[in-house]
């Protein structure tokens, strides 16, 4: 990092990780889908992390260091862990301030779920499983079942030469 001994503090009292290197993928068999599964609390759901649509996704390789644990692995395509010493979520207490950090190397908007058979327009809510399972961990609870926001119709654009002004539908 070219941020300092400031940002190192950051990361080493909040987040308890070592940036490894920028992209996992190379680090875990070349997954462009890579298998994620819990190890620990607060998640009980496994998943698929997302990053093969283009433009590619990468998500960083870190470790937990210090006080962080790792509560969610990288696995191989089967599923099995172990193999990889590469975190996909941490969770970090830090006593001094009363605070437990959990965080991710992963966009919560890449998670699909374990196994994915095909590809759909609109995986299910597994982005909202992971977030709610979060929430409810630090006893938020979302209230319900976790939903997705509705995709937006398409809008309908036009556009005409004269006296030249766009509409939209």
């Amino acid at each position: 990092s070219n941020a300092g001994a400031a940002a190192a503090a950051f990361r080493n009292k909040w987040l308890a990780a070592t940036l490894v290197a920028r992209d996992v993928r190379p680090l875990i068999g070349q997954q462009n889908r890579a298998r994620v599964k819990r190890t620990g609390s607060p998640l009980t759901h496994d998943f698929i992390a997302r990053g093969g649509c283009t433009p590619m996704r990468h998500f960083n390789a870190v470790t937990a260091t210090g006080t962080g644990v790792r509560i969610a692995e990288f696995t191989n395509w089967l599923g099995t862990g172990g193999l990889y010493p590469y975190s996909a979520m941490v969770k970090n207490i830090v006593p001094a301030n009363t605070a437990t950090v959990i965080w991710m190397p992963i966009d919560l908007m890449y998670c699909n779920p374990a196994p994915i058979i095909t590809k759909t327009a609109a995986p299910p809510l597994t982005s909202a499983e992971v977030l709610g399972e979060i929430l409810s961990f630090f006893g938020h609870s979302p209230g319900g079942l976790p939903v997705d926001v509705p995709t937006p119709a398409a809008a309908v654009f036009g556009a005409r030469n004269y006296p030249n002004l766009s509409t939209f539908a």
